[in-house]
Order: C-alpha cells, then sequence, then structure tokens
C-alpha cells in the first residue's frame, strides 16, 4: 500500500521535574536532587511513489544533561519512552539510538538518516546511519542504566553507527495462509573520542526466523 501523502513527521517533547535519588555510579548511597529535565524526540520523513516503496528521512532525539550540587537536569527515561522505533515507511523497526551502543537518551544528542525500501514484493529493507554525541562532558552517557565507559570532562564525541534490517516474509511450504519471516538485524559503531577505548569497531549481528501458525 502507498501511503495517502508522501510527506510524514513525528514530534514529541517530555518534561521531567519534581525530586529522585540518584546512585552515583563512584559510591556507594543515593542522594536526593531536585530533577528538571527534559527529552525531544522528532523526525521527517519522504515516501516516493514507487513501486519499490522507497523512503527516506532524517531523525533526531535529544536528552537533556548537566548538574549541580542539588539539582540534575540529566533526563531519566521513563516507561513511556522505548528505543526501538518505527519510522522506516514498512513493517521493519531499529533500535533509534544504535543496537550496538544501546544507548538510554540521557545527557545525549543523535543525528540519523536513513532509508526504508521494498525492492521485492517479499522482501523489506531498511538502514540507518547514525551520529551521537552527549550533552555535558562531565557526565556519563547510560546504557540500560548502567554509565557506558567513557572520561569525564573530556571530548563530548561519542561516535558514529549504521544499523540495518532486512526481513523476507514468506508461505508455509503447506500452502497456509499465514505468513512466516526471516530477519537479518545488524549493527556497527564506532567509539568517539569521548570513550576510554576510541576509535574501535564493535559489532552486532541477529538472525531470527517466525513461524505463525
Amino acid at each position: 500500500r502507498q501511503p495517502a501523502q508522501p510527506w510524514a513527521y513525528h514530534l514529541e517533547w517530555t518534561w521531567l521535574q519534581g525530586e529522585a535519588d540518584f546512585l552515583p555510579s563512584s559510591s556507594t548511597g543515593s542522594r536526593n536532587y531536585d530533577l528538571n529535565a527534559w527529552a525531544l524526540d522528532g523526525g521527517v520523513r519522504y515516501d516516493f511513489h514507487l513501486p519499490q516503496r522507497l523512503a527516506v528521512g532524517l531523525q533526531y532525539a535529544y536528552g537533556s544533561g548537566g548538574a549541580d550540587a542539588d539539582s540534575s537536569d540529566v533526563f531519566v527515561q521513563t516507561g513511556l519512552n522505548s528505543n526501538r522505533q518505527r519510522f522506516l515507511g514498512n513493517r521493519q523497526s531499529l533500535y533509534r539510538l544504535n543496537d550496538v551502543l544501546r544507548a538510554d537518551l540521557s545527557n545525549l544528542q543523535q543525528w540519523s538518516l536513513f532509508v526504508g525500501a521494498e525492492p521485492l514484493t517479499d522482501l523489506e529493507l531498511g538502514a540507518a546511519f547514525s551520529w551521537l554525541r552527549r550533552n555535558d562532558a562531565s557526565l556519563p552517557v547510560y546504557s540500560l542504566g548502567t554509565p557506558l565507559p567513557v572520561t569525564l570532562n573530556g571530548s563530548n564525541d561519542l561516535g558514529q553507527g549504521a544499523d540495518m534490517v532486512a526481513s523476507w516474509y514468506f508461505h508455509s511450504l503447506l500452502d497456509n495462509p499465514q505468513e512466516g519471516r526471516i530477519r537479518l538485524r545488524g549493527s556497527v559503531f564506532e567509539t568517539g573520542a569521548a570513550f576510554i577505548d576510541d576509535g574501535q569497531w564493535e559489532h552486532r549481528w541477529v538472525l531470527d526466523l517466525m513461524l505463525n501458525f
């Protein structure tokens, strides 16, 4: 199916305010902070009216950072936030902050260029190329709530990466109308100067099979 309009967009803003207990990574015990943080997530996509359903777009995410002795501006993801998103123009989804890094939207900003296509009737493709930076060099960046191995008071450059997904949908050999899927997901990431070990290439590959009965 072709979309009714070639342009699609998304814009979301989240604001957190109140008090929160933070657990420092370098010591034991928690500390109470006044929390005033925000996050922005947006993007735009253009769908070409082609049989291959080609779509291209730009995505941006920002999670505030910064803190002093009594207050914190570090955005903390809530249960309303998801790091896996569908923005490719087809049924595929990608980890928006790179599947290798799997960063939380906290003290972080990220730009992505992406493309989605359906070159064959049962084949869907998607890819995204991302650049990531932290907002406050004196604070870490987190993955699943755990600080990543970055330097403090150093560079803001976290690095760049690429993600891809390819899915082939098929019907069972018994002519069952329920379709199955073989999907390959791949991700690479090069650590930037903000990491203790910068210039390192890391990768993740996942192959899965889904059958509907």
